[in-house]
Order: C-alpha cells, then structure tokens, then sequence
C-alpha cells in the first residue's frame, strides 16, 4: 500500500520544505502535497486582505513545487454565485482564490454541468444529482500552463468505494472501434460467457469475478443463459462423429 502522511496540525507553509527533506531522506523522493483546501493555510507573514494572503499562500506553494520538483494538488472554493443553478462556470469563477488562475499550471472544476453554446452550465438541484447518482463532470479550464487539452469530462463517483471512472470512456472508445456501444459490465459478461463455456466451474468465475456469494455468480450465469448454452454444446458433441456425404451435383 502506498505510503501516506497526514499533517493534522497547522503549519505555515514556510516550514513545509523542512519537512519534504525530511520524507525525502527517508523515503528517496518528494511526496505528492494534496492540500484540503487552500484557504485555510497560512503563513508566518500577516497579511490582512484576503485575496493578498491567498495570493502569499499561492506564490510559495509555487516555490515548493518547483524547488522539489513535486505535483501539489490544492482544493479551493469558487465565487459564490458559482454554487447556483443556472450560472455560468468560467475563470472568472476562480476570483475568490487569489491569483490561482495565473500561478496553478492546471485549473479545474468538479460540478454537475450541461453545455449550452459552448458554455457550462451549472444544472437544477446539481448537489442532488451528484448526491444521488453519483454523475459529475471535471471542467478543465486550464492544463500545461495553458498549453494543454481543456473541456469536460463526464464521470461517476462510486463512493462506496471511493473511485471515479470516466461516464463516457466506452462509448467513445466503441465509437473508435466502430462496434456497437457497450458498458464495462459488458466485459464482465463476456468474462464469464468464455470462461463457462471453456468448462471453468462457478467456482472459478465466482473467484475472477470477485464476487463475495456463490449465489450472486451463479445468478449471474443463469441469467446470460450460459447453463443451457453449454448443455446443448456438450448434448450435441457427445457420441462418435458422423460422415455426411453430399450428392454429385454436374454443373453445366
């Protein structure tokens, strides 16, 4: 399992290359800095405008990624009016962060989102959407510095176990293939489809499949079918084989 650090208690950004030497010695690299979320970081420095301290904050995570060479992924808050249904998400929407916009060298936003003129639109009752069924989009706004590919990504959180997978990756792919569309559950029929008719035992499937019952497996069989597909195969094989002879037929 990959190696974690939690830093619990504040500390001022301008202690934290101290601490990224550290894990360095111990561990040969720098660690990935994964920041929730940005405003709630200080520094030694007072500053009493907010957008400036935000600003402060920005410049020195910028230093410290560079400096050791590392990725540091901060969460932030958008503007307000950013959280309403019917508003329009752009750059704009990063105001309240300070100078993010120009420092990070990739900006995004997660929210549930429709297109409309080439523009995202924040949806009616977004927060439902993404509580009940679990579909969000990644905005890319900016990537690479500015020379990157942008645009949205539909995706769908699972968060039972804490995964996020691409809403709209087979259909493209499919659509590359020029095959008909189909979902990853496909594959997983079709993983049990070869694997029951080679004369693997549920058993085995159940095991591939990592299905927790044997009963969820061996619904999962009967309902493609497989038992009486394998049974008309077996039924039809058995027995010494047969010669077929065909009529001479004379072509003119």
């Amino acid at each position: 399992m990959p190696l974690k650090y939690i830093v619990q208690q504040m500390i001022p950004v301008e202690k934290w290359s101290d601490l990224i030497d550290q894990i360095k010695q111990k561990h040969g690299k720098a660690p990935v800095i994964i920041i929730d979320y940005l405003r709630k970081l200080w520094t030694e420095k007072s500053i009493g405008d907010e957008r400036l301290r935000v600003d402060d904050i920005l410049s020195k995570l910028t230093e410290i990624a560079k400096v050791h060479n590392t990725p540091v992924i901060a969460i932030s808050e958008l503007a307000r009016d950013s959280y309403k249904s019917g508003q329009r998400l752009s750059m704009a929407s990063f105001k309240e962060s300070g100078t993010i916009e120009y420092e990070a060298s990739w900006l995004g936003i997660l929210a549930a989102v429709e297109e409309k003129n080439g523009e995202y639109i924040v949806k009616e009752n977004w927060d439902t959407i993404i509580e009940q069924d679990g579909n969000v989009d990644l905005i890319i706004f900016k990537a690479k510095r500015g020379t990157g590919a942008t645009g949205r990504i539909p995706l769908k959180v699972n968060k039972n176990i804490m995964t996020v997978s691409d809403r709209h990756l087979m259909e493209r792919l499919c659509k590359r293939a020029k095959v008909k569309p189909f979902g990853f559950h496909g594959i997983r029929h079709l993983t049990a489809s070869i694997l029951y008719q080679k004369g693997y035992t549920p058993s085995v499937i159940q095991t591939i499949l990592r299905h927790v019952s044997p009963n969820t497996t061996a619904r999962y069989i009967h309902s493609l079918g497989l038992e009486e597909t394998r049974e008309a195969l077996e039924e039809g094989l058995k027995g010494p084989a047969q010669v077929i002879e065909f009529k001479k037929v004379n072509v003119v």
